[in-house]
């Protein structure tokens, strides 16, 4: 009798070992993709990081030229808000760039709104306390100066809705946390 056992082996064997390397390319490039994605999300990541420790600083002046509003000259105002308005503009650029990554978007949506938020209240703020310093009887400026500081206010809290949102599940671990941002003392 015929042996049969031996064909039927090397015809399973001939149609296995394609069927194992086409699956191994196949999960080569699935992970390759995933890697990509990972480290557009790290990068863009890293990037909000910059602009939020630039943000950072600025803030620190701001809170310190607020409380020594009774004490400062004007070119220290205007020195510290426009400072602090460049790296608002800076982070307004990163953040109409947007991510790479679907993970990513709400996390930037929210980042937008808290570099809007700001950036109204950083002119509003710096522009009502000229006036206010121009022409102290002017009573509307009181109201601007108020509005600027809801806008800061609104920023700080939307800051903090972001870093609540990067630390999702969904969101890679960043190499670093992002830096503490708050605009105006407690």
């Amino acid at each position: 009798m015929l042996d049969q056992s031996k064909p039927r082996r090397r015809s399973l064997g001939r149609f296995l070992w394609p069927a194992v390397v086409t699956a191994a390319a196949v999960v080569a490039v699935v992970v390759t993709s995933a890697g990509d994605d990972t480290r557009a999300e790290l990068q863009y990541l890293d990037s909000m990081h910059e602009t939020a420790s630039d943000l950072s600083r600025g803030a620190d002046s701001l809170r310190v030229v607020i409380s020594r509003l009774s004490r400062i000259d004007r070119s220290e105002l205007v020195t510290a808000t426009d400072g602090l308005r460049e790296d608002l503009e800076t982070g307004l650029e990163l953040v109409e760039t947007g991510p790479s990554s679907e993970n990513l978007v709400a996390a930037n949506a929210v980042y937008r709104r808290a570099l809007e938020a700001w950036t109204v209240g950083v002119s509003g703020f710096a522009s009502g306390i000229l006036a206010a310093a121009d022409d102290p009887s002017d009573t509307v400026v009181t109201d601007n100066i108020a509005n600027a500081l809801a806008e800061l206010r609104a920023g700080d809290r939307l800051y903090t809705d972001l870093v609540r949102e990067l630390e999702e599940e969904e969101v890679p671990d960043p190499v670093a946390a992002v830096p503490e941002v708050l605009m105006l003392p407690a």
